[in-house]
């Protein structure tokens, strides 16, 4: 790797850290990484994640129920969903947020 592309690369990490970002949620800013307030790198808070785990399995024609508590979002049920579709944990893990 040329020394130009290192310097750009650096660049782009140290831009990611100082400035995270907006919420794709609420337009507000997302805390960087390293905060422990930080949810995701595109949402600012639990409240916005939340609604995202609404908004997708609304999506799918499923109803979620989710509960915030001690600084989570936590998907307490789903209705709508006939017992032939997979919700397993393992298609949950690849929904990006």
């Amino acid at each position: 790797m040329p020394i130009g592309d290192t310097r750009e690369a650096l660049q782009a990490v140290e831009d990611e850290t100082s400035f995270p970002g907006l919420c794709r949620i609420c337009g507000g800013t997302v805390p960087p990484a390293s905060d422990p307030s930080s949810c995701t790198p595109s949402l600012c808070s639990e409240e916005c994640l939340a609604k995202a785990l609404v908004a997708y399995w609304a999506a799918h024609g499923v109803k979620a129920a989710v509960a915030l508590r001690d600084g989570f979002a936590r998907l307490e049920g789903l209705a709508g969903a006939t017992q032939s579709e997979d919700f397993s944990a393992q298609r949950w893990a690849a929904v990006e947020l």
